[in-house]
């Protein structure tokens, strides 16, 4: 190591935060040995707090930052900390720098986030101020943790994360819901939906209920959750609640009638024959993309009622529902739930009108 790099490095490493000196500073020697290179440290004495001994710590040819040469070495190092004061300190600088790592696009990594994260939760308040963390930047933390959990689908973590988000907000944060609205409403919505996902049925809905709650006009909102207790409650078995709450969600919508499914549903699918009739499937595959919003989310809610309406045994829901996304799609643009819809019509067609023709060019469509 070139000398005056080694003098810095040293120089700070044996500096308190405030940046004096709390010992000389001595040389650390490092030698390499074997054809792999492999780093030696020779025995060296840096200041009171920093001692680099033979086969603890090294350093590579290329860097002067010093590692740890296994995990467990650093555990047990980490582990000498006394509880207190010092060691909320040391958790404190090591959250802060992982956070300041992991937002950097280069270097970042997600499990940077994690250990932040538990680091930061587990500091207790100190009495140097620069120490104590703002309640709403942990929550935000761990809600931010508790989503990249979500994307890996390692649902038990992410519950442990969110929760803890909502903790912070309950207790930490006066009147959350008026002075927090927008992170209230992601941290209830995230923690619902992982929950129901869970299979913790009552502790989820009691999310969604809050959230239906404090939405206000906002139908997005309601019917976000009610997609998710609806999902959960065919996960267990109970179409017919499933099914009232997609209806519930459709008539706020204002999309889809409340009544006479049957009869709407043959009415439908006779105007479905004849569009079909009079154009080719060409036509259909070159119809746009759809755009708007309220009819994309028709089309979702849809989605999942055709499958609980059969396990409810409503089955003219069902075909209505098939139905009514075909002609939506058919009005307003392709969208991927209208394959399913195609396929699922092209059955009825068969079984029920008996049209083989039909049944082939809605299935040929859906691929």
């Amino acid at each position: 190591l070139d000398l005056a790099v080694k003098e810095e490095l040293l120089q700070q490493v044996s500096s308190d935060d405030n940046g004096t000196s709390k010992g000389p500073v001595h040389d650390v020697h490092i030698t390499y040995s074997g054809n792999d290179h492999s780093p030696n440290v020779g025995s060296s004495n840096v200041g009171p707090d920093v001692s680099a001994s033979s086969g603890i710590m090294y350093t590579d040819r290329s860097d002067v930052t010093f590692r740890f040469v296994h995990d467990r070495v650093q555990q047990a190092a980490f582990s000498l900390i006394p509880p207190g004061d010092e060691l909320d300190r040391m958790k404190h600088r090591i959250g802060k720098y992982l956070i300041e790592i992991a937002s950097d696009p280069e270097l970042g990594e997600d499990w940077m986030w994690f250990v932040a994260a538990d680091h930061l939760e587990n500091v207790s308040l100190l009495t140097a101020s620069e120490a104590i963390i703002p309640p709403i930047d942990l929550i935000r933390l761990n809600l931010k943790v508790g989503l990249l959990a979500v994307g890996m689908a390692a649902f038990v973590p992410a519950a442990k994360y969110l929760n803890r988000a909502l903790t912070n907000l309950e207790i930490k944060i006066a009147d959350p819901w008026r002075t927090q609205y927008d992170l209230c409403m992601e941290v209830y919505r995230s923690l619902s939906e992982v929950e129901l996902t869970l299979g913790n049925y009552e502790k989820g809905s009691m999310l969604c209920r809050a959230v239906i709650d404090n939405s206000g006009d906002s139908i997005e909102n309601v019917i976000q959750v009610n997609s998710s207790l609806v999902m959960a409650l065919s996960r267990l078995e109970r179409s017919g609640e499933a099914m009232k709450l997609d209806l519930q969600s459709l008539k706020m919508l204002g999309t889809f009638p409340m009544r006479n499914h049957l009869l709407l549903a043959l009415r439908d699918f006779s105007k479905v024959k004849k569009y079909f009739a009079k154009h080719t499937d060409e036509h259909v595959l070159n119809l746009p993309q759809m755009t708007d919003p309220k009819i994309k989310m028709t089309m979702t809610i849809l989605f999942f009622l055709i499958d609980v309406a059969y396990h409810a045994g409503c089955k003219g829901t069902m075909i209505l529902a098939m139905v009514r996304q075909i002609r939506l799609m058919l009005k307003h643009g392709l969208c991927a739930e209208g394959a399913y819809a195609l396929t699922a019509a092209g059955s009825i067609a068969i079984s029920v009108f008996k049209n083989v023709e039909l049944s082939k060019r809605l299935c040929g469509l859906s691929r």
